[in-house]
């Protein structure tokens, strides 16, 4: 409730949630269809904690933290926060808080490293007091839910929906609201001795406790500059791209930057997200996790730059504060690849039209060598005006000028480009030899999933125009006694939606990449229903390739592009042909060692081994 009260007197709040040690499978992940979704923290052991307490403070500046005294790590983040930023620390203590305690070995390590720090004479002698409750006087202001607790800490009175008997959430967000702004109207300003303070100490404390990771061999650099937002959610090609990367052992670092986003556009992400089949709140979540700096993994750093209403949106229009949201961006890769160890004169940057940024990025910061990787022609996108063609044509012609290499997903996007680009190279995606196959914990969906005893019909991408409705409606009345899953987001056709009222349609929404392989693999054949389309005409449906990496069939509409040379695949001419095809496919099942040459001609890496080896040299 705090979070969605504070956001009506605060322009920007992001809910975080501590989850530790959930390797031990004892915490479900948030409930990320709640109204307000938290930004989940997933830390196995102590030294993960203290890295992503240490990342966060260490990028975030927030005028006010507001911590959950039930919780060590909150607390600790808070503390953090505010020596970083100087920023003003509320402690909310709640009902839950009765004697302090930690909930997992986790915070019992950290409570030990802090007490080292706090009571260095003796951290196993007797206290009087819990550590927690002794850091109840280093906050800047105090909020609890009921009188008991009033009377025993002190601080402002804020009822919670629950400890207001009979009132709704209507009733108890003006109380809220009211002395939320009391805090943040009224709070003091930080003490000028606060870096010498107790919590100062403990901060300290966590830091020098951070790991530090060696220094990483030498190799490439590359600077990855993604289209979209989506980037980790779908799987899509450059994520793949990504990974085949992060597999060299000559690429040292790969930094990965999303397409800017305002918060206003970030937060209509979280507000519209509340349905299980759109994409929204995915998008949302990982944002915020990249702008916070814990979605790294060893070698790849992801990130994002989230921009507020005081810069103008616009590209190349000066804000009131003289600079235009294309110097902030600078600004801000510039300082990313500064902490990255980044030498930008000797980088990689592998960039994706149509990204507004690339012709200036290129110009200020003057990479070694520049790839541009096309990914379908937008310019055959639904909707697209005249007006819009013409200015992604002069995009296409100004980005692929600065290319030193420029491939393409298929040849209706690489014919389309040679105009530009005479030595354009045709890269289609490709397979994964060994797809992942990780089961989601804490999943209904997939739980009942599991329990289907029959064939299985699956299709994973999500459901926007090209999808052809009435023949998955065919589909589902043909074939009643096999589960159909659709794997996807509906948000660009809501039409797709009315598929459930056929009782063997299943329709979880989006599923992160990391899960699909769980999915797919237990899918008797796979499914392409595209309609036949100018945006099909040139697309190279990634899905073909994440099929054939699991080994089951594939049924697809006669579109372009598709890789025909797989024993595996079975085009239909139209609808009739189609069901024939599943019929043929459900009855007389393909062996996985039929599709094992197939994935290993295709794989990436046997699509970007020498050509990547080229432009490391």
């Amino acid at each position: 409730m705090f979070a969605i009260v504070a956001s009506r007197v605060a322009r920007d709040v992001t809910l975080i949630n501590f989850q530790l040690d959930r390797d031990h499978g004892t915490r479900p992940p948030s409930d990320q269809r709640k109204e307000w979704p938290a930004i989940d923290i997933n830390a196995r052991n102590l030294p993960e904690l203290l890295d992503t307490i240490h990342n966060i403070a260490s990028v975030t500046r927030p005028d006010f933290v507001i911590a959950s005294l039930v919780s060590l790590p909150s607390l600790m983040l808070g503390l953090s926060l505010r020596e970083c930023s100087d920023c003003r620390l509320v402690l909310d203590i709640n009902k839950n808080y009765t004697t302090p305690h930690c909930n997992s070995p986790t915070e019992v390590e950290l409570e030990r490293l802090l007490s080292t720090a706090y009571f260095p004479q003796s951290v196993d002698a007797p206290r009087p007091t819990p550590l927690m409750e002794t850091l109840i006087s280093e906050a800047d202001a105090i909020t609890v839910c009921d009188a008991a607790l009033q009377g025993r800490f002190g601080g402002l009175l804020v009822p919670s929906q629950d400890d207001a008997v009979g009132a709704s959430i209507a009733d108890t967000d003006p109380i809220v609201a009211t002395s939320l702004q009391t805090i943040f109207s009224h709070i003091a300003p930080p003490p000028a001795d606060r870096h010498n303070s107790v919590s100062a100490r403990l901060v300290a404390a966590l830091r020098s406790a951070t790991t530090h990771a060696p220094p990483p061999p030498d190799g490439a650099d590359i600077v990855v500059f993604w289209k979209q937002n989506d980037t980790t959610l779908y799987g899509r090609r450059h994520d793949m791209v990504i990974k085949y990367l992060a597999s060299r052992t000559d690429v040292r670092r790969i930094v990965v930057f999303d397409l800017p986003i305002s918060i206003h556009d970030l937060n209509k992400f979280r507000d519209a997200g509340t349905e299980q089949a759109s994409e929204y709140r995915h998008l949302y979540i990982r944002t915020q996790k990249k702008s916070l700096e814990i979605m790294d993994e060893e070698k790849i750093a992801y990130r994002s730059f989230i921009y507020h209403p005081d810069i103008d949106h616009s590209i190349n229009v000066t804000s009131s504060s003289g600079v235009s949201l294309e110097g902030h961006f600078y600004d801000f890769v510039a300082s990313v690849l500064d902490r990255e160890n980044v030498r930008t004169n000797d980088a990689i940057f592998w960039v994706y039209p149509r990204n507004p940024f690339i012709e200036a990025l290129v110009d200020i910061f003057r990479p070694k060598r520049i790839v541009v990787d096309v990914v379908d022609d937008h310019r055959a996108w639904p909707g697209v005006t005249a007006e819009q063609k013409a200015e992604l044509t002069e995009h296409y012609r100004s980005v692929l000028a600065l290319a030193d290499f420029s491939f393409a997903n298929c040849e209706p996007v690489a014919a389309a480009m040679r105009r530009f680009s005479p030595t354009i190279q045709l890269i289609p995606n490709g397979c994964e030899i060994e797809p992942i196959i990780c089961e989601p914990a804490w999943s209904e969906a997939f739980e009942t999933f599991k329990t289907w005893q029959g064939k299985i019909i699956g299709y994973v991408g999500n459901l926007e125009e090209k999808i052809d409705l009435d023949l998955l409606h065919k589909l589902a009345r043909t074939f009643p006694d096999c589960l159909i899953v659709l794997v996807g987001s509906t948000h660009a056709n809501p039409a797709s939606r009315n598929l459930t009222r056929h009782a063997n349609v299943m329709m979880p929404g989006v599923l992160p990449y990391n899960e699909i392989g769980a999915w797919v693999s237990r899918f008797s054949i796979g499914i392409i229903p595209h309609r036949i389309m100018d945006l099909t005409k040139s697309m190279n449906p990634l899905k073909l390739f994440v099929y054939a990496s699991h080994g089951i069939p594939v049924v697809a509409t006669d579109i372009p592009n598709l890789s025909r040379e797989w024993a595996g695949l079975f085009v239909a001419v139209d609808h009739d042909d189609f069901l024939y095809q599943v019929r043929q496919c459900l009855d007389n099942p393909i062996k996985p060692h039929k599709s094992s040459d197939f994935v290993e001609r295709n794989s990436w890496k046997r699509r970007l081994d020498k050509v990547v080896s080229k432009i490391i040299r």
